[in-house]
């Protein structure tokens, strides 16, 4: 899926979903090496509670390193804590980053747009993109967060931003001497 991002300067991002058949950690950064002006990240499906969760959290991402106030020094890690609601670096590897086994992973990727159309033919010709985004448990998912489940139960639809709010409150009381 495309979204537009910012129609002035032409950038948007993609999310999707793909099974691989190799290790995520290498085919990423040979991702980043061959399109060294993406952001892009691979995220463990079962940290996303939805693709509005994601999109919501990749603009936030974005927001975030436009006006310079990142939770870590690079965008890809800010979007791993963004997406696990955390503000602990670690924790967000654990929660939302790929292991080295995984084979069905989503993916980000943020940037301009005629970068992001070569990316996409480039994945297009080599991967398998599953129809919909993979997502997570999501009791699983909101037990992180710690809400009382009488918000949960009633709030159902919101969902995904009360997710990305307790992200931006996490992130925005994280000490800058704790950055990555």
């Amino acid at each position: 899926m495309y979204f537009p991002l910012d129609i002035d300067t032409a950038e948007g991002f993609l999310i999707f979903s793909m099974r691989i058949s190799e290790d995520p950690k290498l085919l990423l950064n040979g991702l980043r090496r061959q399109f060294p002006k993406l952001v892009l990240q691979f995220l463990n499906p079962s940290s996303i509670l939805g693709a509005d969760h994601l999109a919501w959290s990749v603009r936030q991402n974005w927001f975030a390193a436009k006006r310079g106030i990142l939770a870590a020094q690079r965008q890809e890690v800010d979007l791993l804590m963004r997406v696990a609601s955390t503000n602990q670096i670690s924790e967000a590897f654990d929660v939302a980053g790929v292991s080295d086994n995984q084979l069905d992973i989503v993916v980000t990727a943020i940037g301009l747009n005629n970068i992001l159309k070569r990316f996409m033919s480039q994945i297009r010709k080599n991967f398998q993109i599953a129809p919909n985004i993979s997502v997570g448990d999501q009791k699983s998912i909101l037990e992180r967060t710690s809400l009382p489940r009488e918000i949960l139960r009633k709030n159902k639809e919101i969902l995904p931003l009360l997710l990305l709010e307790i992200s931006a409150v996490r992130l925005a009381n994280k000490p800058s001497s704790m950055k990555e």
